[in-house]
């Protein structure tokens, strides 16, 4: 069941992947590798918490699991609050250092990893005052010259990419991620394209690459032109034919998006809550709050245990109600959204906008917009939240 589930998550298929690697979870509860396989699972559908959570626990069952400490070094990585950096540097050079040494392709990885690290504290040197700046270029041990950092960059890159594990497409995906650290999205791009001809035949490049593309929506064309092109040479992974519906949306082809969307979730033996999700998005701008409710309904009942998820639907079940002027149903939506998953930036968002429509919940607005400004302080919608918090 765990070779399945590692299967299938590099096919594309995370729903049916999360449902076999959890088997074998239950069955097996002391295996580290099975954790550590669930860690990187829901570091690919964007929750990091819960792989936060697995990678913590395979790394209990097996203290310095390679695996397991590179993700929770990356998770600190993707992070934009600098405190992290520190634990992830420490991280790394435990690997780094580590006897007996782990794999080549392990050590490659961590080598790669540190590159992101050195441009990630690079990137933010600027902005930190003096003291804050000198206390970070000491513990992750980034050298304060930017052209010594690149130096140092690029032998990690070559070193891992050229001696340890030559060949190997993933680590291009990892550059891929040093790049987009940089801002530099069109030789990330690239990079992803790099791994996607070094093989072909894992939908896992292809998925990477649309969500690199669909960062821009004027690139909405070329993500839906390889996307079509990726369906036809690996065929109709779920996540692939949901990617393909969002860069129809992105591409201003809303009609074309409902078609993939659908037959996504056309098969009565597919989990494909993503789907449903953007299905619902739809219906909701249209107004068809029935068919939106509907989809929300059916998500739900395939996200089981997937906090972040279920906050997204329980929000938007409470933006269909506060359109529909019911006011109870929409707060007691978002205060779920918050109960499921408190790291739901936006349903402290939709909250403080519900409150802020009357005068005796205006309080209530302010420390929701507060709430939200905790979490995302330069989020989509922080200059509102800004306004009600004050």
């Amino acid at each position: 069941y765990a070779t399945l589930g590692v299967l299938e998550m590099n096919a594309g298929d995370y729903e049916h992947s999360l449902d076999d690697l959890s088997f074998a979870q239950r069955n097996f509860s002391t295996d580290a590798r099975i954790y550590a396989e669930l860690g990187t699972l829901y570091r690919r559908r964007g929750e990091d918490r819960q792989a936060w959570n697995k990678f913590d626990t395979a790394l209990k069952y097996k203290p310095n699991h390679p695996d397991a400490m590179l993700g929770e070094s990356l998770i600190m990585l993707d992070s934009d609050r600098h405190g992290f950096y520190p634990k992830a540097a420490a991280i790394l050079k435990k690997l780094l250092d580590v006897q007996p040494p782990p794999s080549p392709r392990q050590l490659a990885q961590a080598n790669m990893a540190r590159a992101i690290l050195i441009a990630r504290v690079q990137n933010i040197l600027g902005t930190l005052k003096p003291e804050e700046r000198n206390a970070l270029l000491q513990s992750t041990g980034v050298p304060a010259d930017a052209r010594q950092a690149h130096e140092e960059i690029k032998h990690n890159e070559d070193l891992a990419m050229q001696t340890l594990d030559p060949g190997n497409p993933d680590l291009h995906l990892m550059k891929a991620h040093r790049l987009v650290a940089e801002g530099n999205f069109d030789a990330a791009v690239d990079e992803v394209k790099q791994a996607v001809h070094l093989d072909g035949t894992r939908p896992q490049f292809y998925v990477e690459l649309a969500r690199l593309l669909l960062k821009s929506p004027q690139k909405a064309k070329e993500a839906a032109a390889a996307l079509a092109s990726a369906i036809a040479r690996v065929g109709p992974s779920p996540k692939l034919v949901f990617l393909l519906g969002q860069a129809y949306r992105l591409d201003n082809r809303p009609e074309d998006a409902i078609r993939q969307f659908q037959k996504a979730v056309e098969n009565p033996k597919d989990k494909n809550p993503e789907a449903r999700v953007a299905l619902a998005n739809i219906y909701f701008e249209r107004k068809d709050f029935a068919r939106a409710e509907e989809q929300l309904t059916l998500a739900a009942a395939e996200m089981l245990g997937q906090s972040a998820k279920i906050a997204e639907v329980n929000t938007l079940l409470g933006r269909i109600h506060e359109s529909k002027n019911d006011r109870l149903k929409a707060e007691a939506f978002y205060k779920k959204a918050i109960a499921s998953d408190g790291d739901f930036a936006d349903a402290y968002y939709f909250l403080a906008h519900l409150f802020s429509g009357s005068d005796a919940t205006r309080a209530q607005a302010s420390i929701s917009a507060h709430e939200y400004l905790n979490h995302e302080p330069n989020g989509t919608y922080a200059a509102e939240a800004r306004h009600w918090a004050m």
